[in-house]
Formats: C-alpha cells, structure tokens, sequence
C-alpha cells in the first residue's frame, strides 16, 4: 500500500495562493509533468533551486531528451521556471510569468442570443443564434478568434512542423497555417491523437532519412501517421540524418 500520510514527513509545503495560480495556468503534459517534477525537487526539500540533470528528469517523468530540453525552454520563456547559479528554480512571484490570454468564449451583451464559443483545442468555432448586429464588434471578435488559433495546439504543431521542414529546405513556401492547424485538429479530435505524440511524431520524422521528403503537409502527416508511429518503434534510435 502507497505511504501518503504526512506524519512521516514526506510532503511538499506549496503556499496556497501559488498552488492556485499553477492551477489557473494552461500548460501543456510535457510542461506540467515538468514543472511539478521542480515543484518536488525543490520545495519537496525545502529547497528554493536544485541542480536537475537532464537525465533524472528523463528517468522520473518518462518523457524523451529531445523533448526536456525543449519543455524547459519553454517554461523559461514563460519565467515560469528560472535558473539561479545553473540551478533550477519556480518563478514563485506568478504575477511575473508570461502568459499567453486565455480566451474561451465571448458573448455579445447586446445580442443575448449571439454567443461565439470557442473550443478547447481553439481550432472549431461554432456561431449560435447571431441575427442581428453582426457587423457590431466583428473585427475585433476575429481578431480574438485568431489570436486564440494561434494558441492552439493545433496551431502550434502545424507551426512546429513548417519550422523543421524549413530547417530542410529554407526555401520552402509558406503555407496557410490556420488551413494546416485544421488537420491537426482532426487529428486531435477525430483520430484522438495526442498532441504531445503528434510533437514526438513531428520530430522525428523530419530527421528521418525517408520520411523527412516526403512529409511535407499537415494532410500528409494525418494520413501516413500510423506508419510513422511503427516505423518510429521498429528500432531503439531512430535513423536521424546525418546531413
């Protein structure tokens, strides 16, 4: 049976102001596992930064090396997660932390029927009942929709794949992103794909000896990722390119 009584002395103190802060923030699985993981290394021990090797980080969340370096670097862009003498540490003043807008829905209080929602993913927008005053706020409200897609996972993702493709070919001609997130989206809500596996995904195949020319598209990438995913487990390492 799990020991989880605090009588033994086996708890983090967490002041409850930064708990609830932590709880308000949208993160993704990666940043959060991670995030928690410094939460526990350094408050768990009384401790307000800790010297975290990549590798322990691996070992205890499970999540690739590739992708720790890349998670702590996002969390420090957001100040989320700072570094005091090359050791890690919470930004516990979350008033600093910078944060992205998050929007779920907007409601026209002149129109009490026109409601405009947006989902989770932020990539389906769904218009019910707008009749009249349409015109009223409608730039300002396709502003906020963008701004909101651009947050997306979808989005995102569709973002992260462009840039590897580029670091192939820099000629490479920019697409429509939001008409690329839409495949992500799918992929997300239809095919039930993980975002942090379609990342792990994008990452390899665009390192890939074969796939890297030949998945160019969001498109391309929902409808060859089963055979991705198997090729990605046939071996330990996966055939990174060497050129």
């Amino acid at each position: 049976m799990a020991d989880v009584q605090i009588d033994n002395g086996n708890f983090t103190r967490i002041a409850n102001a930064l708990l609830e802060a932590i709880i308000r923030t949208k993160m993704s699985d990666y940043e959060h596992r991670i995030f928690w993981l410094i939460v526990r290394k350094t408050y768990g021990y009384n401790k307000k930064e800790d010297w975290i090797a990549q590798k322990q980080i691996v070992e205890e969340t499970g999540i690739l090396k590739q992708h720790v370096s890349r998670t702590i670097k996002r969390l420090r862009e957001k100040n989320m997660v700072i570094v005091i003498d090359k050791k890690l540490a919470i930004q516990k003043d979350y008033d600093l932390w910078k944060l992205p807008e998050q929007v779920t829905n907007v409601i026209n209080k002149s129109n009490p029927r026109g409601l405009l929602e947006v989902t989770s993913i932020g990539t389906k927008v769904t218009h019910i009942g707008v009749k009249s005053n349409l015109n009223r706020g409608t730039q300002k409200k396709k502003e906020i929709i963008q701004k909101k897609l651009k947050e997306s996972p979808a989005y995102i993702l569709s973002e992260l794949l462009l840039n590897k493709i580029k670091e192939n070919n820099p000629e490479y001609k920019n697409p429509n992103l939001s008409t690329w997130s839409t495949h992500i989206d799918k992929m997300i809500r239809i095919d039930k794909r993980k975002p942090d596996k379609i990342e792990e995904v994008i990452e390899w195949c665009q390192q890939d000896n074969f796939w890297y020319k030949n998945i160019l598209s969001t498109e391309k990438l929902r409808k060859q990722y089963d055979q991705l995913v198997m090729n990605m487990g046939k071996t330990s390492k996966p055939n990174w390119r060497t050129t």
